[in-house]
Order: structure tokens, then sequence, then C-alpha cells
């Protein structure tokens, strides 16, 4: 297929070093582009589908079962949920941000949860 693009392309044209060298430099600029533009597009399909279950932590519901079970006290629930909402609604603005071209600057209160 390549030998043949090459043929066409070298048909009209006298052969000398020159020529030959500027054919296969711009097929290679070509490949490179197209590779390029395949690394791009993975990447972003890779990101996007690490950001909706991306949180590795412990969700409501295991917090739920470790206070029902008595392995965590109400304080240390309500801290902990009030981390994980507050993560939630961060990662939800970063989202927002994100689909309309905004930048959100993180603040240092939503860091930590407030205290009762």
């Amino acid at each position: 297929m390549w030998f043949g693009l090459y043929n066409l392309l070298s048909a009209a044209r006298p052969k000398t070093g020159t020529t030959d060298i500027l054919i296969w430099s711009m097929v290679l600029m070509g490949l490179l582009l197209v590779g390029l533009f395949v690394v791009v597009r993975l990447k972003k399909k890779l990101t996007q589908a690490e950001l909706p279950g991306a949180s590795g932590g412990f969700t409501l519901s295991d917090l739920r079962q470790l206070h029902k079970s008595g392995k965590m006290s109400d304080e240390e629930f309500e801290k902990a949920k009030a981390r994980i909402v507050m993560a939630a609604k961060a990662a939800t603005a970063r989202g927002e941000a994100s689909t309309t071209g905004q930048r959100i600057e993180p603040s240092p209160k939503a860091a930590t949860p407030p205290e009762p």
C-alpha cells in the first residue's frame, strides 16, 4: 500500500535523493500526527473512565455499615460523612467546570469538614 502511494507520488517527478527524502518525510510526519491523535484520544477516554468511580475510599453505605455494627462512633461517622459529602460536591464542581472550560481553585476551608 505504501509503495503504491510512493510510486503514485513520485511517478510525475524525476527520481532524485531530495524528492525521495521529502516524500518519506511527509509520510513519516503524517504517521506521527495520526499516532499523536490516537494517544490524545486514548488518554482522554481513560481519564474520563476514571472520574466517576475514582474515589477508591469508603462510600456512605460502607460508613453506615461500620456505624451500625458498632465499629464507628457517632462522632466519627458524622465527620467521615461530612468529608465524603464535601468530596462529592467538589468532584461535581470540577466536573461542571471542566465541561464549561472554567477553572476552579480549591479553597482551604473545603479541605476539612467544619467542626461541630
